[in-house]
């Protein structure tokens, strides 16, 4: 049996509630009131939370995909919207004009709350579903070797699909990002609580998570593995993640996205911006600013959240003395232990997020649930736990 010292287990407990604490970005109610903007932000445009980024080798642009939208961002600053306010999760650029991503529709536009794998091949202006509408959505998203690797966070697995329309499922994991080495397709990477988990048969098995503990992860070349740490540090691994060095600190905090478009040029979103280097991680420039409503939440705003009434707790949150039952909740499990505000929370790490209710409901407060409908309130009701 694997015995952790008193000091071990305060580690862990923190790094899980900060891995919480990244997933569970919070969305801002406010409205966007302009579609274009200054690299300062000065026009309004609205960057509360960062999901994803890429260059679109088409017009070789940042575009950075947000809680309310993708935005394209030029080389002298000039950050302009391209399509609609929809909250974009899982997000890649995988060729000139095209992006895969996935998430949710913007308010009031209907659809299905999950828009599983969506596809656009007009540089983000328009998107159309593939796959998995209605029943998945993906917190990762990754493009090698002509196949999609997605973090299904609705069930807490790993899914790959060749055509983008029949998917494998793979392992079950909880995992906040996910990586694929541009030399094997069969090996993949997870960030895990507990370091980072390597998979070598395509994510059908993984190994426990390891060594340096790491929230993103980026793989442009074979001797060319990125990672990011929950303070902001660069990590840079020539060996496929066995050893690491860290080659610089992100400016703005805790880290949102990660994405190395070679082994030199490296994007990197933290709560106060998109950051770019070009030497690896010797050096930074901001190229895009976040409104301060983007700041990551704290472990207080976790264990303060919930309905007004006494007794009742947002789905997912339980008291520490609870029993549960189900698949064990070991190191590759999806359901994990987690300490933060000095409560002990069993949730997965991979389905709660924070999410804006509509007006009206709950006195406009945020709590962890599933995303209503477009304009309904969610139950406070308890539910019954499926057998």
């Amino acid at each position: 049996m694997k015995i952790r010292s008193r000091g071990s287990r305060v580690a862990t407990a923190v790094t899980a509630a900060v891995l919480v604490v990244v997933l569970a970005a919070c969305s801002s109610d406010t409205d966007t009131s302009s579609d274009t903007a200054s690299g300062e932000g000065s026009d309004g445009l609205t960057v509360s939370h960062v999901h994803g980024l890429g260059i679109d080798p088409a017009d070789g642009r940042l575009y950075v995909a947000t809680h309310e939208g993708v935005i394209a961002v030029a080389d002298d600053g000039t950050a302009q919207r391209v399509g609609d306010k929809a909250d974009y999760m899982g997000f890649t650029v995988v060729g000139p004009k095209s992006f895969l991503g996935s998430g949710h529709p913007a308010e009031g536009s209907g659809g299905h709350g999950n828009r599983g794998l969506i596809q656009s091949i007009d540089s983000g202006r328009t998107w159309k579903t593939l796959s998995l509408g209605g029943t998945t959505d993906f917190h990762s998203l990754e493009y090698a070797h002509h196949t999609v690797y997605g973090y299904d966070s609705t069930r807490g697995l790993l899914r790959v699909s060749a055509d983008r329309t029949s998917w494998d499922d793979r392992a079950e994991l909880a995992a906040l990002d996910i990586a694929v080495s541009p030399k094997d397709r069969d090996v993949v990477l997870a960030t895990t609580e507990d370091g980072v988990a390597a998979s070598s048969d395509g994510g059908r098995k993984f190994r426990a998570g390891a060594g340096q503990v790491l929230a993103f992860l980026s793989w442009p070349a074979a001797d060319a593995l990125y990672g990011v740490d929950l303070a902001g540090g660069l990590h840079r691994s020539t060996d496929g993640g066995t050893s690491w060095k860290e080659t610089g600190t992100v400016p703005g905090g805790q880290p949102q996205a990660l994405t190395a478009v070679d082994a030199k040029r490296v994007l990197v979103a933290t709560q106060d911006g998109v950051y770019e280097s070009r030497d690896g991680g010797g050096t930074f420039t901001r190229r895009l600013p976040a409104s301060s409503a983007g700041g990551a939440l704290s472990a207080r705003s976790v264990s303060g959240c919930g309905p007004s009434r006494r007794g009742r707790r947002p789905p997912g949150m339980r008291r520490s003395s609870a029993s549960h039952s189900g698949r064990s909740r070991g190191p590759g499990s999806p359901r994990s232990r987690v300490r933060a505000g000095g409560r002990l929370f069993r949730s997965s790490l991979a389905r709660l997020r924070w999410r804006a209710l509509p007006r009206g409901c709950g006195r406009g407060r945020r709590r962890p649930v599933e995303r209503p409908s477009p304009g309904r309130c969610p139950s406070t009701r308890r539910r019954r736990r499926p057998p």
